[in-house]
């Protein structure tokens, strides 16, 4: 059972994969990554799990884009055909990952390749070590998590709340995602999941436009207080209008005060990834808005850290009538069935452009304790931004 392919599509992965690769392979399709797996949990993988996980990895490397893949991802009309063209040939190679278990049996995984190539195994990889850890330690769904998912959705639909399912990377298993997403198809205010291969199946659009690695990787090229600027300005280029922006990687404050004004009234929009989402809303973006003339109601945000129920209908309480507001959650959807969930995160660490000196990179978040990276990466780039 351990042996069989869980992941049979290279379209099993977030929608920001598809996104993110378009314009890295576009503008840096020579830049070198390298990819580091922290879990905050420091979780003790079962006996033989490297081997399982390193199968599983193998399999991925068979994977190729089909032709009915292929035609789907042409027709979201999100990618040009050059692009379209270069994801039909897409194939991983098994060896660009790295994985050891440590004396305590705790995982280290690391991924260095090409960055428009490494990056497709981000999504993959931590839905297989978070599947294959529950499967290993043979943990099953409740039977009641099903009442429970329709009543999420139920709840929602109610309180007219919009809403996305963002659950792959640290899903409980394919089967219960994909369930999950099912049975809120169609359902009023479910505008669809970022899984794609999900969203091909059931006809719909995935949904999703960037990661942290984005901007983080511009970091490396540019510096933590340029990088913001640097991906809106490399994305505005390839997709000829304005990604809604995740604003958060070297903290929401450094992004309003370094990303020109009219650059920041092109968006249509900002996502919230950590720390309060009441401060970020009343605090610094509505201040922003108001004081720049820019209405909030034009605007979309997105809230999408560590989200529930409970969490989105006090969300939509506050702010429906002053902005629009879609939610983007996850282990909720994906991973509620009985058991803890997973915090496990694969982030880009260090990052080449030119093919011999590698940058050291750091992600510093809303959220003091969610800075990731290696500390004398944090130490510089805190010390860039100034912050202490």
């Amino acid at each position: 059972e351990a042996r069989k392919p869980i992941i049979d599509s290279l379209l099993d992965t977030d929608f920001y994969s598809f996104t993110v690769a378009a314009v890295v392979h576009s503008k840096y399709p020579d830049a070198k990554a390298v990819y580091e797996l922290t879990d905050r949990n420091h979780e003790k993988m079962p006996a033989g799990f490297t081997d399982a996980l390193r199968h599983q990895i193998d399999e991925l490397g068979k994977l190729r884009i089909s032709p009915d893949e292929t035609k789907y991802l042409q027709s979201l009309g999100v990618f040009d055909d050059k692009t379209v063209d270069w994801f039909s040939n897409l194939q991983l190679n098994p060896k660009d990952v790295d994985i050891k278990q440590d004396a305590t049996g705790e995982l280290r995984l690391s991924i260095a390749g090409n960055w428009d190539n490494a990056l497709f195994f981000e999504v993959p990889v931590l839905a297989l070590v978070s599947e294959l850890s529950y499967k290993m330690n043979g943990k099953t769904p409740n039977a009641d998590w099903t009442a429970r998912a329709d009543k999420k959705i139920k709840d929602l639909a109610e309180a007219k709340v919009k809403v996305v399912e963002f659950g792959t990377r640290r899903r409980f298993s394919k089967d219960v995602q994909r369930e999950f997403v099912k049975r809120a198809n169609g359902s009023p205010g479910f505008l669809g999941t970022s899984n794609v291969q999900i969203s091909h199946e059931l006809g719909t659009k995935p949904l999703g436009s960037v990661s942290h690695q984005a901007m983080m990787g511009m970091s490396g090229l540019h510096g933590a207080n340029k990088a913001n600027e640097a991906w809106i300005d490399a994305a505005n280029d390839y997709f000829k209008k304005p990604q809604l922006a995740l604003v958060d990687t070297f903290t929401t404050k450094k992004f309003l005060e370094t990303v020109p004004i009219e650059k920041i009234k092109a968006l249509p929009g900002m996502r919230q990834d950590s720390g309060s989402p009441v401060d970020w809303m009343d605090k610094q973006v509505l201040p922003y808005y108001a004081k720049h003339g820019i209405d909030p109601k034009t605007k979309t945000m997105m809230f999408s850290d560590a989200l529930t129920t409970e969490k989105a209908l006090d969300l939509q309480k506050r702010y429906a009538d002053k902005t629009n507001i879609i939610f983007g959650i996850g282990g909720h959807f994906a991973n509620d069935v009985g058991h803890p969930g997973k915090n496990i995160v694969i982030k880009l660490s260090k990052i080449s452009f030119d093919g011999k000196n590698f940058v050291p990179l750091a992600k510093i978040s809303d959220e003091p304790t969610k800075a990731i990276g290696h500390p004398d990466a944090i130490a510089r780039t805190k010390k860039e931004l100034g912050l202490s």
